[in-house]
């Protein structure tokens, strides 16, 4: 066990290598919070978990916003469940690899804060200002989606013909997958995650 941690964190530390650190911090965080919920239910002390997930939960809401503003950037590390953080690791990894190989790592980092901060914003305009979702209750948004969506989005525009090999399918160029990225979101607005859909978009 110890050899795989002194690993994890060589690989950390490699120059050039903010892809790689972007997944592991999402990991951490991942398992951090689940390990904190599993003692807390077991330990009677449920309450700890939702003080600390509540500092990686951006609040729909400008009154607790205020009192959280970190979580404009901290809500773009936590998930909320296993195939959700998969999902978001595996194109954050596929479409990140062409930014750190064509623009490099900088650029990646750039373009993940940026999209985490933009769909935060729409986020928060769209349930304050939207009648639709105004009407709605929810505790908040999580995930790296938006600053994924910002990294594929970037991705397509920077290499339009560059083809992945789908599974099933063969090779597709990514701005047909991206587009159609965009379109199911699109198309999810009007769902259960209305917010946390137009916030891919940021």
């Amino acid at each position: 066990m110890a050899g795989f941690f002194d690993e994890l964190k060589q690989n950390f530390k490699r120059p050039n290598n903010a892809l790689n650190q972007l997944i592991i911090i999402n990991a951490i965080v991942f398992v951090g919070l689940g390990l904190l919920a599993l003692i807390g239910k077991f330990s009677g002390v449920e309450g700890l978990y939702a003080i600390v997930d509540a500092q990686f939960t951006i609040p729909p809401d400008l009154e607790r916003f205020i009192y959280r503003p970190w979580t404009i950037i901290t809500y773009a590390f936590s998930h909320a469940g296993f195939f959700h953080i998969l999902m978001n690791m595996l194109v954050l990894y596929w479409f990140g690899m062409l930014i750190s190989q064509y623009l490099g790592s900088a650029k990646l980092v750039n373009l993940y804060v940026l999209g985490a901060l933009a769909g935060a914003v729409i986020f928060i305009l769209a349930y304050n200002l939207i009648p639709f979702l105004a009407e709605r209750t929810t505790n908040g948004m999580v995930g790296a989606s938006a600053a994924v969506y910002a990294v594929a989005t970037a991705s397509a525009t920077l290499l339009p013909d560059h083809r992945f090999h789908l599974i099933f399918i063969g090779p597709v160029k990514i701005k047909y997958i991206v587009a159609v990225y965009i379109i199911l979101s699109l198309l999810n607005s009007a769902g259960p995650n209305a917010g946390g859909n137009l916030a891919h978009l940021g």
